[in-house]
């Protein structure tokens, strides 16, 4: 008995661990397939129609196949300009980096499905900034999109260390990836929503 007090406690941590990973490296194969699959979408003009506020239900999260809790899914889609200081190219157009801050999760940048979720839904404009969630994406614009999702973590509660904490109170482990394209030369439809600006 005492040796299993003194044991099992190692072993299931080390039990969660291995879960946890194996967990996290599927969600980040399934983000980086939406991604793909979603980008490939703006690419070819077929998101013309969408905005802030529909982007993630209507377009991003049918493309998860239903792997991903579309709720904590987050995106943001900005343009820049290959001739404009640090916006170089694609890989110095962004950092690559998770949105976190310290050891919390930092979304205002991002846009989720509703207004409550913590992302900037209400954001329409796009700029090199980096300031800005969504845009609608102009034929010809070179466009950086980026994803956040928000894994459960079966550590977390455990250990804190090992997880972010975020704005609803649950601590998660943060799946992300982003992926840079130009667009093709598709039409404009006349309603079309808050276009980006042309690159400079």
């Amino acid at each position: 008995m005492v040796e299993t007090a003194i044991c099992a406690p190692v072993f299931f941590l080390l039990l969660f661990f291995v879960f946890e990973l194996a967990y996290d490296a599927f969600l980040q194969a399934a983000l980086e397939a939406t991604l793909a699959t979603t980008a490939q979408q703006i690419e070819t003009g077929d998101t013309t129609a969408a905005t802030a506020a529909n982007f993630i239900s209507s377009y991003a999260c049918k493309n998860t196949l239903g792997l991903l809790n579309c709720n904590k899914l987050y995106m943001r889609v900005e343009t820049f300009s290959p001739s404009a200081g640090t916006c170089a190219d694609y890989y110095a157009a962004t950092t690559g980096l998770p949105p976190v801050s310290g050891n919390a999760v930092e979304l205002s940048d991002y846009i989720g499905t509703s207004a409550g979720s913590g992302g900037n839904i209400g954001s329409t404009s796009c700029s090199t900034s980096g300031t800005t969630a969504f845009c609608d994406p102009l034929p010809q614009q070179k466009i950086i999109l980026s994803a956040v999702y928000l894994a459960p973590s079966f550590l977390g509660g455990l250990l804190p260390i090992a997880a972010y904490s975020y704005t609803d109170g649950h601590r998660y482990h943060v799946a992300f990836a982003t992926v840079g394209f130009e667009t093709e030369n598709f039409g404009i439809i006349g309603t079309e929503p808050a276009p980006c600006p042309a690159s400079a």
